[in-house]
């Protein structure tokens, strides 16, 4: 038979017989919810001699024997970038999600409020000078160059970046990223004597100036030396082997097709761009628009800071009806130039500052409304009055939208840079000089605070 083994919980967690356990939860709000993949994705199997397991529970278990701490006081927020790490390594279109507050204890626990920060352990290097081991790295937005920030359990909401609270919570000198690879970081004290000789429990770190982006990952098949140099060459582009890309070109009949997790070079598949012979020169440009127009679904997918968080609904509307009519699925087709309504609501404690943009099948990303929604309220979105109408660039008949919200409770935090006028076409044409904007394509994202997100995808036909 099947056989399962339990951790006890540590001394103090006891209740009394015929009493309540402690931390049982009151409302959907107390749960924390783990998913192998966003609703619009797939999640992947990994077979083995012994009948494995999930890819998503494989990763789960790996983070779990590689954790140096207490598994007892280990929280989702020690394991979660190790997890999305060798999801990323597998498989680069597979994205973990978790809704609730990753400071929670990760083989259950009560409830817990407040900002979970960044998971921080002190070590040592060979020579014995202090430095810190950060359980989240470039997949969260800790990339090399970084500056840290640390503080104790207290006060369980961090206080505004800068500020007189802020300064007096910190319980060290700021720390900088010495190193960084996908999942982990190590930090090291800006002055001497910056990290104290031990941390206390409930330790957490905060990025207050962000590092070097991450790059994106790309392959070519089949192998191309001169697309390798020329692509060798971008600051923001990395070549990998192909089960490791995040991003393709693959050619077929003569053209070089750029495949991600939606787009395709088959002619069942809905293509993003392709380049022709003479379009080859500027491979790099078209790769590079794609780290651009690819950083909403990145910051999207790393948003998991937030309890609560954001759920949207799509529903078509027909004829102006000032009711929505039919509720649309996480993926959905849907006919180019449809009306469509958008219904955001805030299931956190928190009021919300949500933009919500739209990744479109050219190449473009389109602000479509910024918002503050309070806590368990919801908003609809769209142009004015107007419902949303997703459209197809000329002369293409398929194509894919990605519409994304991003919340936080920064109020003043503007994500006005994620705007992208260019399109793909555009940066095949070799008449075209790059705009100002363009010089804005290699800014990484926000550095990670308190985010929620939430997203639809639509395949459009004529």
């Amino acid at each position: 038979g099947q056989h399962a083994r339990c951790i006890a919980p540590p001394p103090g967690h006891e209740h009394a017989a015929g009493e309540a356990p402690a931390g049982l939860v009151r409302s959907l709000g107390d749960c924390l919810v783990v998913a192998a993949s966003l609703e619009h994705g797939a999640a992947y199997e990994v077979r083995a001699a012994r009948g494995g397991h999930g890819l998503f529970t494989r990763a789960w278990l790996r983070a779990i024997e590689h954790h140096p701490g207490d598994l007892h006081r280990a929280t989702w927020n020690d394991v979660w970038q190790a997890v999305r790490a060798e999801l990323a390594e597998q498989r680069p279109g597979q994205h973990a999600w978790l809704s609730g507050n990753p400071g929670r204890g990760m083989l259950a626990g009560p409830p817990v409020d407040g900002e979970a920060g960044l998971s921080v352990i002190r070590t040592t290097d060979a020579h014995g000078a202090p430095r810190l081991h950060v359980a989240a790295g470039t997949l969260a937005g800790v990339g090399e160059g970084a500056v840290l920030a640390l503080y104790g359990d207290r006060p369980r909401q961090l206080p505004r970046l800068d500020s007189a609270d802020d300064l007096g919570a910190r319980i060290s000198g700021l720390l900088r990223v010495s190193r960084a690879g996908r999942d982990h970081a190590v930090a090291e004290p800006v002055e001497p004597g910056g990290l104290p000789a031990a941390l206390p429990d409930g330790a957490r770190g905060r990025v207050i100036a962000a590092g070097a982006p991450e790059r994106l990952r790309c392959a070519l098949i089949p192998d191309h030396a001169a697309l390798a140099e020329q692509l060798a060459r971008s600051p923001v582009l990395e070549i990998v082997e192909p089960r490791r890309a995040e991003v393709q070109l693959v050619l077929g009949a003569g053209r070089w097709f750029l495949c991600d997790d939606l787009h395709g070079a088959h002619a069942d598949e809905p293509m993003l761009v392709a380049l022709g012979p003479n379009d080859l020169a500027r491979a790099r440009r078209v790769l590079e628009h794609y780290y651009a127009y690819a950083v909403p679904a990145r910051l999207a997918a790393r948003a998991t800071g937030l309890p609560g968080g954001l759920v949207l609904t799509a529903f078509t509307a027909f004829d102006g009806a000032p009711v929505p009519a039919r509720r649309l699925p996480a993926r959905h087709e849907l006919r180019a130039d449809a009306a469509l309504y958008v219904q955001l609501h805030n299931t956190s404690h928190e009021r919300l500052r949500v933009t919500l943009v739209c990744a479109t099948s050219s190449g473009r990303v389109e602000l479509l409304g910024d918002r503050v929604i309070d806590a368990g309220t919801t908003e609809q979105f769209g142009r004015g009055d107007a419902p949303l109408r997703l459209t197809l660039p000329p002369g293409k008949q398929r194509g894919v939208d990605r519409l994304i919200a991003i919340g936080t409770p920064a109020l003043a935090k503007d994500l006005g840079h994620l705007r992208l006028d260019a399109t793909f076409a555009q940066a095949l044409d070799a008449t075209r000089a790059r705009s100002p904007r363009d010089t804005t394509l290699h800014r990484p994202a926000p550095a990670p605070e308190q985010w929620t997100a939430a997203q639809r995808v639509f395949d459009l036909h004529r």
